[in-house]
């Protein structure tokens, strides 16, 4: 048997950040990242992110289809839509980051503990999450 990592911990973390690891060289928002995507404050973050803070708050009252059709338009540059130069959402970022504030998500909760051990980390706190 083969030793594995487990996404999704620290140990992922550190490696990512170690290894200045760049998502975006890898990785690219596809349907299943959309299907999988169900948390309504992230997804209007996202779409503050990729479409524009106006954009984001014309869209808070609307479906989560339909604000992700709004981050795939713009990754896609559909209809005139402006497409970021990059976009990595801030879960495939090393360290790993939130969208809100509610904690929840062990990768970033064991981060916190784990880049105590770098010295090149900036003190994130509480107010990391936007």
């Amino acid at each position: 048997m083969r030793p594995a990592v487990s996404a999704g911990t620290a140990v992922i973390e550190a490696l990512g950040h170690i290894l200045k690891v760049d998502m975006g060289n890898w990785w690219k928002p596809e349907e299943a990242f959309f299907d999988l995507l169900r948390d309504k404050a992230a997804i209007n973050a996202m779409v503050a992110e990729v479409a524009g803070k106006r954009t984001g708050k014309d869209a808070l009252t609307k479906t989560a289809e339909f604000q992700k059709d709004i981050i795939k338009g713009h990754l896609e540059s559909r209809n005139g839509a402006k497409t970021p130069d990059v976009w990595q959402p801030r879960y495939m970022r090393f360290p790993m980051e939130s969208y809100t504030k509610r904690k929840g998500l062990p990768a970033i909760e064991q981060w916190k503990e784990a880049a105590k051990l770098f010295e090149d980390v900036p003190d994130q706190g509480e107010d990391a999450a936007a």
